[in-house]
């Protein structure tokens, strides 16, 4: 069961990168490759089969990833000096009772 909470960030994620699909930014690395093999056979050149090996990502805590893309769409947008533009204000002291 998919809590409110996640959905509405997961949601706000997919909201955010949001763009127009651009298909020349992609390649089919798997068709450049068995055509590279193909023509290599057609030369008479011997194929030599590569085994990959099988690469397992770690376990993530969704929500958390969720919330950490989120706060990379929304950082400030950093000039070439290192600053956003505003100064960065010092929190007031607090008063104490």
């Amino acid at each position: 069961m998919i809590k409110d909470k996640e959905l509405a960030l997961a949601k706000n994620l997919v909201e955010s990168l949001e763009a127009p699909f651009e298909p020349e930014k992609y390649k089919d690395g798997y068709r450049e490759n068995l055509m590279a093999m193909i023509q290599a056979k057609v030369k008479g050149e011997e194929i030599v089969e590569v085994t990959a090996t099988q690469h397992r990502a770690p376990v993530v805590d969704i929500l958390e990833a969720l919330k950490m893309s989120l706060a990379e769409v929304k950082k400030p947008v950093r000039s070439a000096t290192g600053t956003d533009g505003a100064a960065a204000e010092e929190p007031a002291p607090r008063a104490t009772a």
